[in-house]
């Protein structure tokens, strides 16, 4: 069902395209990470209160907050998700947005209750049944035909309804399209990843749903790898990097060109590595610079984001073995 195109890819001087794109090496923070255990994430106290004061309404959601231990990390999290996928999209949904917005609930439970309810203002509105199902649509088209995929289809949409608000919902105009209301790439990526973790048979035995439509495949792609704006940025500045250190080595070969006014150009190989989270296309370019750098490591597209993001974070299990 691919939907996306990637105009960064490499061509030869006859024209024909490269279907392998010539990333730059990793950053050397991160090499020596590939090469390691990564301790588990650090736990967080759930504001349960927070959380509840909103989702109350809704028993599925509820449920799922309460059922949540009193602190938790990623991996409680992906245990959540593979515990009530076979009985609720919707509380392994929930699940994986109390982790995804971390400790402090804020307006966190607001935006998970208009995506329940595909209403801006939310209060009163009961759950919208298309959401549940593009949810589970999405994590199954994630396993079965690639993580890139799965966010097209929550991301991409051709037809024409403006808004996926309320009565437009349910509006698909003939087309596969999953985008929910008020769901963007930062949180639905963070769904992809928790749940595909949580179903993949390399990590566990992928459930089976009894009074629900069974999962009709055994997944066939890797899990989702993270992916948002802290990614981006991260990338941009190894990308600045790449940048310096070509420029460095052109200037050390002879006379260059000199810049003046503050601007700084770029290179090929380090616009490779800017990206933006509402592309698809990027995010697939993403998945395919995690696995090239992952491949000498015997890692995953997801296992390198995973430490991607320790750098960012610094949020290891200090007390952990692997650390």
């Amino acid at each position: 069902m691919t939907t996306y195109t990637d105009s960064t890819q490499a061509t030869d001087p006859t024209g024909a395209a490269d279907s392998r794109l010539e990333f730059p090496a990793p950053p050397s923070s991160l090499t020596s990470l590939l090469s390691q255990p990564l301790s588990p994430q650090q736990k967080f106290v759930v504001p349960k209160a927070g959380w509840l004061r909103r989702l109350d309404a809704i028993p599925e959601a509820a449920e799922a907050i309460k059922a949540l231990p009193t602190r938790i990390n990623r991996d409680d999290a992906v245990d959540a998700v593979r515990q009530q996928w076979s009985t609720s999209i919707t509380a392994a949904f929930v699940s994986s947005m109390v982790w995804a917005y971390g400790p402090k609930a804020g307006y966190a439970p607001f935006r998970v209750l208009r995506v329940l309810t595909a209403c801006k203002s939310p209060a009163g509105e009961g759950l919208n049944p298309r959401v549940a199902a593009a949810l589970e649509r999405s994590v199954e088209i994630a396993l079965a035909e690639g993580a890139a995929e799965g966010f097209s289809y929550l991301n991409d949409c051709t037809h024409k309804v403006r808004s996926h608000e309320r009565e437009h919902a349910d509006t698909l105009v003939g087309v596969d399209c999953g985008r929910i209301y008020g769901l963007g790439p930062s949180f639905f990526s963070k769904w992809l990843h928790v749940a595909t973790l949580a179903l993949h048979p390399e990590d566990r035995a992928l459930p089976r749903k009894a009074a629900r439509r069974p999962t009709e495949s055994i997944p066939e792609h890797p899990p989702a790898p993270l992916w948002d704006s802290q990614a981006v940025s991260w990338l941009h500045d190894a990308a600045r990097d790449v940048d310096q250190q070509i420029f460095t080595q052109e200037k050390e070969r002879g006379p260059g060109l000199e810049y003046a006014g503050g601007w700084s150009p770029t290179t090929p190989e380090g616009d490779l590595l800017r990206l933006r989270v509402s592309r698809t296309d990027h995010y697939a370019r993403y998945i395919e610079l995690l696995e090239e750098w992952g491949s000498p490591h015997r890692l995953g597209a997801s296992q390198v984001a995973d430490r991607i993001y320790r750098l960012i974070r610094q949020d290891g299990d200090s007390t952990s073995k692997a650390a």
